[in-house]
């Protein structure tokens, strides 16, 4: 919703306050925000956290994600991988968010 509202702040201090209560998903999507305002070096940061975060602290398809979006970012012509879907919450009625430094990490 925030995303959709280009109030990428406002979702941004809800997931760290999220982070504060030990919610690991949380890791991926300020992970994905980064992105989105074109800071690669604090994404890959989140991802990174996200990866080594408790698995009792986080989905198992987050960290499935947070992989795909990393090595999307450390190889980015060499990953056939699928893009990744954007959490629903932020992007509202499920629609596509923008692309960063051109890497998609939506479908």
């Amino acid at each position: 919703m925030f995303r959709d509202e280009h109030k990428l702040n406002h979702a941004l201090s809800w997931f760290e306050r999220a982070l504060k209560l030990n919610d690991g998903d949380a890791n991926l999507e300020i992970a994905k925000i980064c992105l989105e305002k074109g800071d690669q070096t604090k994404a890959v940061h989140y991802l990174q956290q996200a990866l080594s975060t408790n698995p009792l602290l986080i989905l198992e398809e987050s960290q499935d994600e947070a992989k795909r979006i990393l090595r999307k970012l450390e190889n980015p012509g060499q990953c056939p991988l699928p893009p990744v879907k954007p959490n629903r919450l932020l992007s509202g009625k499920g629609g596509r968010t923008r692309p960063s430094q051109g890497i998609d990490i939506t479908d």
